[in-house]
């Protein structure tokens, strides 16, 4: 994959979420329903170990339709 584009897309993660690769903070989507994505071309290490991690602030009272936190829907590399 080296030499091309790579992203993460997000379907959604309730909510408030903050997003790093390698150490490396991506940035955080504050809403729990909509779609983002991350180019993370620049932060790979190609031929090595990545780590990807997720941080979820879960509020409370969060959401009449539901009361968890997490990534719910899909997650896909690009």
């Amino acid at each position: 994959l080296k030499g091309k584009s790579i992203r993460i897309d997000f379907d959604g993660v309730y909510m408030d979420s903050t997003v790093w690769i390698n150490g490396h903070r991506l940035g955080n989507h504050p809403y729990g329903y909509s779609p983002f994505s991350y180019d993370i071309t620049e932060y790979l290490r190609f031929g090595e170990l990545n780590t990807i991690a997720v941080k979820v602030n879960h509020q409370t009272p969060s959401s009449r339709w539901y009361s968890g936190s997490g990534i719910g829907r899909d997650v896909d590399l690009v």
